[in-house]
């Protein structure tokens, strides 16, 4: 039987858990994801699992914050002053603002705390610093 490896096409079901086992993320309700292996679609840790597994295979993983969303990143959290940045509108606490980046298209910010006069964003993926939990399953390998 084959083995997945490094540019094959393949179909998985995962289901993502934190560490209090609440689940964040998950493909079994709907149709297998279909990707290739190394191309960058799923956390570094999830795709290296994928590696050598055979059509039926089933494993759960522990995934490293550094093969998932990183590190909490202190300096990803930063205040802005309320009027120059969003003007006249609405700002809540839990919000989540996007902004355009040239680097990344598109850059997610949380709206941590809101006064008057500032807003404190955080840039931080809300699963960084975090040991994630994966149960993964190979559908097929397609090509």
């Amino acid at each position: 039987m084959s083995k997945a490896k490094q540019g094959d096409q393949v179909k998985i079901h995962y289901t993502g858990y934190r560490k209090d086992q609440t689940v964040f993320d998950s493909t079994t309700a709907r149709e297998p994801l279909t990707l290739e292996v190394g191309s960058e679609v799923l956390i570094q840790g999830l795709e290296d699992a994928i590696i050598g597994m055979s059509p039926g295979d089933r494993k759960r993983i522990s995934v490293d914050p550094s093969d998932a969303y990183g590190d909490y990143d202190d300096e990803l959290v930063f205040e802005v002053n309320r009027a120059e940045v969003f003007g006249n509108l609405e700002v809540k606490e839990g919000q989540i603002i996007e902004l355009p980046n040239d680097e990344v298209g598109v850059l997610l910010l949380k709206v941590l705390k809101v006064n008057d006069k500032n807003v404190l964003l955080d840039g931080n993926h809300e699963l960084a610093g975090q040991t994630l939990l994966f149960d993964l399953e190979l559908i097929d390998i397609v090509a």
